[in-house]
């Protein structure tokens, strides 16, 4: 088995392994899926948006989601994609 095959393989069988606890939990946690960086303007766009709206519950309302240009460059994250594809 080359290097790609053998590459294709673990990807698929790691999948599979998220598939069967999705199944299994309803959720599904992905170790390691965030770098470092992307990671960490997570977490400072949260503290930004945790100062800007102080009265708000949850900052991550829809409504703040739907219209916020970060979030949506978060949507096109080559790794979430992979995971959703």
């Amino acid at each position: 088995m080359n290097n790609e095959t053998s590459r294709i393989k673990k990807a698929e069988d790691l999948f599979s392994s998220y598939k069967t606890q999705y199944a299994e939990d309803g959720y599904v946690i992905i170790r390691d899926l965030l770098d470092s960086q992307t990671l960490s303007e997570l977490q400072s766009h949260i503290e930004w948006l945790n100062r800007k709206y102080p009265d708000r519950k949850e900052v991550e309302d829809h409504e703040l989601v739907k219209n916020d240009p970060f979030w949506l460059s978060i949507a096109g994250y080559p790794p979430f994609l992979d995971v959703a594809e």
